[in-house]
């Protein structure tokens, strides 16, 4: 069952990106072309324009992802330095039973 859900939600997820990024290049396309006066048939400009488009909807899209990794492993890093400072300055908490083992051989 959680297989499937999170199969679903991956499935949506890939759904939204490919709609957004057809969306982003078509908006990017139509200004780079919004000069030219004859769009109309299909020439190696219009090929071009939208290739590069297309590319560059992809690398803001993923510029997107990568600052919302990068923003998730920033929060989980500042977690653990708050730990670590928590615990600085405090004796190392253990068991008891390896200390007097070491005193033990020390004598």
């Amino acid at each position: 069952m959680k297989r499937a859900v999170a199969r679903e939600e991956e499935t949506r997820f890939r759904d939204r990106f490919a709609s957004t990024l057809v969306i982003a290049a078509a908006i990017i396309a139509a200004v780079r072309l919004a000069r030219d006066e004859n769009i109309s048939r299909s020439s190696p400009r219009v090929f071009s324009v939208v290739s590069d488009s297309i590319a560059l909807a992809r690398t803001i899209l993923h510029l997107d992802r990568r600052a919302e990794e990068d923003r998730v492993y920033a929060e989980q890093k500042e977690k653990t330095l708050a730990d670590y400072k928590a615990q600085l300055g405090k004796p190392f908490e253990h068991d008891g039973g390896s200390a007097t083992c070491l005193r033990g051989r020390r004598r």
